[in-house]
């Protein structure tokens, strides 16, 4: 399995284009970590903390775009 990895890493500009698109994902992982702990220290309370990251974790997941499915690799999606 890391074989496969390897292979992929070692085409030129490979590492830095994966690390660009780590870092950029990055910030959607830590939002409801980061709400908790922002609400629940201001507010003294995790249940209004959980609460309102479960309301942004729905809202977030019912405007997410609808994507058809997975691509076919020619560029077009289904």
């Amino acid at each position: 399995m890391l074989k496969r990895y390897r292979e992929v890493l070692s085409l030129p500009g490979a590492w830095r284009f994966s690390l660009a698109g780590v870092m950029a994902r990055l910030p959607i992982g830590m939002t409801g970590l980061a709400m908790v702990m922002l609400i629940s220290l201001g507010y003294g309370s995790y249940a209004l903390a959980g609460s309102t990251t479960a309301v942004y974790v729905l809202a977030a997941a019912i405007c997410a775009p609808d994507w058809p499915g997975p691509s076919t690799g020619t560029g077009s999606p289904g």
